[in-house]
């Protein structure tokens, strides 16, 4: 007899779903493992982080200007690569408390790299276009506030110069106004690149603002945590959640009272508070990364009303400027650039998460709401060049072939969320069975169905406008959620099974784990 004369239909072809999941990962850890035989087995954390910064300054030195030969590329694809490694080999062999961050930083420079190579590319066909060293991707990543403020800056200047040539617009000719109108606008060019933009002075209050606002989400996380050590189910199933479910509803027994259900309300329960942390945490770093950016700004705006203070020339550099400076391609007053930017960050940022949990449809929730800091990425890598490749090769004489380019660009990017959350399971605690690859899988093949179904469902001919608007919010919102709180542990228990909220700097739990 055959093996799979052997098995009951249902657990043959539960097994080789089992097998399909974690295919991927065995070629991974084939790679890693003949990796291993021409390179050290572990680093001591010290060599490791000084290898990862290196190559990290050596990615940001080495694209200061578009590459204009191809060694410049291979280069650069060269220290990206090992860049990229370096975690996936190593990083799992330490405490993820200390370098938890270091896989999402890695693989957040990395897409922001490749993205920047594409517009080399792009660029090189197009001689009058200017490509910015990488680097500025890595800050000027939001919508550009100083288009804001110099619009309200050249507004006001706008007002002024108009008010003078009404005042004169009577003694002189059309000619003379053309002229006078010319003069302004280089007037206003000038200003706009010689002046320093008036950034409005923040005051203590909003430095001790943003510290309350870090200490309540600090205390918050702590009871959250301690929350979810304390209450941890004693036993974490090892076989992943869709195979339990897909097993719960094809076997034969499915109908036995006496079976045990894939799911308990108590660990769904968990589940979704265990998921919770992992949001709160995200903003809990981001609210840090404010509240620094308000003290720096802070410090900065004070050190120019003291004009007698030791302190006041210390972002004022003194002739001749500095010539790494100048190959960096920063301003000479970079006191008054970074100033801008922190005022930026804080002010003109969208912030990280925007009320997830009030989202009606998976679109609203990854789209809008979820995390806006990659959502670039997932566009530029997944969504616009898979768009792209429909709408160059589908046949132009089918149909629905932008309907098509849409549906392919939204699977393009959560394919590349996959990837991204695999990558720091693997980069963290060294094992990864594709339970996250599959997770976002089946979420963007929840998506493009949504919208396939509702679109013709919800249809304002059915329903006057107000009733159309408040049946799709409420409809979607129970139905949405109650998705998320069904497939909860399909995200959250490779977290589980790793005690992942060791993970977090915090003081309730503890500090004996590894990590791995």
């Amino acid at each position: 007899m055959t093996y799979a004369q052997e098995l009951p239909l249902e657990e043959f072809s539960s097994s080789i779903m089992i097998s399909s999941f974690k295919t991927f990962f065995s070629y991974l850890d084939f790679f890693l493992s003949r990796l291993n035989d021409f390179v050290p087995q572990t680093f001591s954390l010290p060599i490791y982080f000084i290898l990862i910064y290196s190559f990290q300054f050596s990615l940001i030195f080495l694209s200061l200007s578009p590459p204009k030969s191809s060694f410049h590329y291979y280069l650069i694809y060269l220290v990206l690569l090992i860049y990229f490694i370096l975690p996936l080999n190593y990083g799992y062999h330490y405490s993820c408390t200390i370098q938890g961050i270091i896989p999402v930083t890695v693989i957040s420079y990395t897409w922001k790299m490749l993205i920047w190579l594409r517009e080399c590319e792009k660029s090189s066909a197009k001689d009058d276009k200017i490509v910015k060293p990488y680097y500025h991707s890595l800050f000027w990543w939001r919508k550009s506030s100083f288009t804001i403020i110099n619009n309200n800056q050249e507004n006001c200047f706008n007002e002024r110069t108009n008010q003078k040539v009404k005042d004169v617009s009577k003694d002189v000719s059309k000619d003379t106004l053309k002229n006078i109108s010319k003069v302004t606008s280089k007037v206003i060019a000038s200003s706009n690149q010689n002046q320093d933009i008036n950034i409005p002075v923040i005051s203590s209050r909003y430095v001790f603002i943003r510290l309350i606002s870090f200490i309540k989400l600090t205390i918050i996380q702590e009871f959250w945590l301690i929350l979810v050590e304390y209450y941890m189910p004693d036993e974490i199933p090892n076989t992943p959640y869709p195979i339990r479910v897909y097993k719960y509803f094809t076997s034969s027994e499915s109908f036995d009272s006496n079976q045990k259900t894939f799911l308990t309300l108590s660990y769904a329960f968990y589940c979704v508070i265990y998921s919770g942390i992992i949001y709160w945490n995200m903003i809990w770093i981001y609210e840090i990364y404010l509240f620094i950016a308000s003290c720096l700004l802070y410090y900065i705006q004070s050190t120019k009303k003291l004009s007698n203070s030791i302190f006041s020339s210390s972002f004022i550099i003194p002739y001749p400027y500095n010539k790494l400076l100048i190959k960096l391609k920063i301003s000479k007053n970079y006191s008054s650039l970074l100033e801008q930017w922190l005022y930026h960050f804080l002010f003109f940022t969208n912030p990280l998460f925007d009320s997830p949990y009030l989202s009606c449809s998976p679109s609203e929730f990854w789209s809008k709401r979820w995390h806006s800091l990659y959502r670039d990425c997932f566009v530029e890598l997944g969504y616009l060049p898979c768009k792209k490749f429909i709408i160059n090769y589908y046949p132009s004489f089918l149909p629905y072939k932008k309907e098509l380019s849409h549906i392919v660009g939204t699977f393009g990017g959560f394919l590349w969320s996959c990837i991204f959350h695999e990558y720091v399971i693997q980069s963290l605690f060294g094992s990864a069975n594709g339970e996250h690859f599959t997770f976002f899988l089946f979420h963007g093949i929840l998506t493009i169905y949504w919208e396939i179904i509702t679109t013709p469902l919800f249809r304002k001919t059915i329903f006057d406008q107000k009733r159309y608007y408040y049946v799709k919010k409420v409809v979607g919102f129970i139905l949405w959620n109650s998705i998320l709180i069904l497939s909860a542990p399909w995200f959250a228990e490779p977290y589980i099974r790793a005690k992942h909220y060791y993970c977090y700097p915090h003081f309730g739990c503890d500090k004996g784990y590894k990590g791995h």
